[in-house]
């Protein structure tokens, strides 16, 4: 799915980003990869966008995520970081997170990521669980990140960037 998609989001709350990240290993091999394989005109590497919203919005910063990605994606080419938080007024409950499932969307479908996405470092027996979204599901997800717009949480100024590349392809 992700190999022949243009557009490509991933919607994941618990992302996460530091020198020891598992998130910061699992997006770099995503993009590496990427970028190995996609890297012709008739094939060009895809429109990518990172959505999160972690417990602390100040560990996701521009320049610690420049620094892990920008050698990693090709010259003209970026990927767009999106910092969503919760709303002041709105007090969320355990497992009731806007972000609690993790997704990978593209134009045509979705998938739930039900285990896996922090676990490049430390494997463990655990299956990672991929489950194909429900038509519905996925349209209003797809709508819902098209527009902006998600139920509890919002988009501050500042909080969505753009990292340019700078890897010669």
């Amino acid at each position: 799915m992700v190999r022949i998609a243009s557009e490509i989001h991933f919607v994941d709350g618990y992302f996460n980003v530091d020198d020891d990240s598992l998130f910061t290993e699992n997006y770099k091999q995503i993009i590496k990869k990427l970028a190995k394989h996609r890297n012709t005109p008739d094939y060009p590497f895809p429109s990518l966008t990172i959505h999160c919203c972690p417990d602390v919005p100040e560990k996701i910063t521009e320049n610690g995520l420049k620094q892990h990605y920008v050698p990693l994606i090709p010259i003209g080419k970026s990927v767009k970081v999106f910092v969503w938080q919760i709303e002041e007024d709105v007090k969320i409950k355990k497992g009731n997170h806007p972000f609690h499932n993790r997704y990978v969307l593209t134009k045509h479908c979705g998938v739930i990521v039900g285990y896996g996405t922090d676990s490049y470092k430390k494997p463990t027996d655990a299956p990672d669980v991929l489950q194909v979204i429900d038509h519905e599901i996925y349209r209003k997800l797809w709508n819902q990140i098209q527009d902006e717009e998600f139920p509890m949480i919002q988009i501050e100024e500042g909080n969505k960037f753009v990292i340019n590349g700078t890897k010669k392809v």
